[in-house]
């Protein structure tokens, strides 16, 4: 009797601790995103991120190196709806481009052109879409769906980062480490496979040039790598904060 009340207490004092373990990570998680949230401009400020419009200019970049660049603006609204009308210089041609995510399907316009996005990439658009998103936003970030570790501290081009790991139900899992002496967010990953290939690869967003745009302190370069190579540059110049936006806007014509 004494062994097994000696068992029964020693399971009940693990699991008393791993509890508290648990509980202590999401506080000292909470701690650094509740850093950063001050950092780039506060609770009020961000909340009206939900719907953004933005101005930018950038490249896609191919396993040639080969650069097509393009201008144009987004529309985002909440972490599953983008509109991106983008002019595209592709092969030396003007192209204009139309790249949306509407809810849980997806479509693009070439010209006059019209397809919908294959089924089995909108997960993984849509993972990446988020990471981007949770990343501008922060707010998400405390949402009781959400899990959140720290994961230590790390060097980045020289500089001190702390990250923490996002634990999602249904989303692959996402890194995001912030300047430890800013506490600016500087890279978000997470791991996805292409619809072509079998293989498993890291998506990353890494964010730098912050400027302050209505209050929030917003990156003006954005890269996004696949696999460690760089396949999108995008340089931000204006983000401004809509009060609605329609689901029109997202809907395929």
């Amino acid at each position: 009797m004494r062994a097994r009340a000696w068992v029964a207490l020693v399971l009940a004092v693990w699991f008393v601790n791993a509890g508290f373990g648990r509980a202590d990570e999401q506080a000292e998680a909470i701690k650094i995103v509740d850093a950063a949230i001050k950092a780039v401009g506060g609770e009020a400020k961000l909340a009206k991120l939900d719907a953004v419009t933005l101005k930018g200019k950038g490249a896609v970049l191919d396993d040639a190196a080969k650069e097509a660049p393009f201008t144009g603006e987004g529309t985002l609204r909440g972490l599953d709806r983008f509109r991106f009308d983008l002019d595209v210089t592709l092969r030396d041609e003007p192209v204009k481009v139309v790249f949306a995510l509407d809810g849980k399907k997806g479509w693009r316009k070439v010209n006059d052109r019209v397809f919908e996005t294959p089924n089995l990439a909108i997960p993984l658009l849509t993972s990446a879409f988020q990471a981007f998103r949770m990343t501008q936003m922060l707010m998400p970030l405390k949402g009781k769906d959400l899990k959140l570790s720290p994961l230590g501290e790390i060097k980045i081009d020289g500089r001190t980062v702390e990250g923490v790991k996002i634990t999602r139900k249904g989303r692959p899992d996402m890194d995001l480490h912030f300047d430890k002496e800013t506490h600016l967010p500087v890279k978000c990953g997470l791991p996805g496979k292409l619809p072509d290939e079998d293989q498993e690869q890291t998506f990353e967003w890494t964010f730098s040039d912050y400027k302050n745009m209505g209050g929030v302190k917003h990156p003006t370069k954005l890269v996004l790598n696949v696999g460690g190579k760089k396949r999108v540059e995008l340089e931000v110049g204006e983000v401004k904060p809509e009060e609605k936006v329609d689901d029109h806007t997202f809907a395929k014509p």
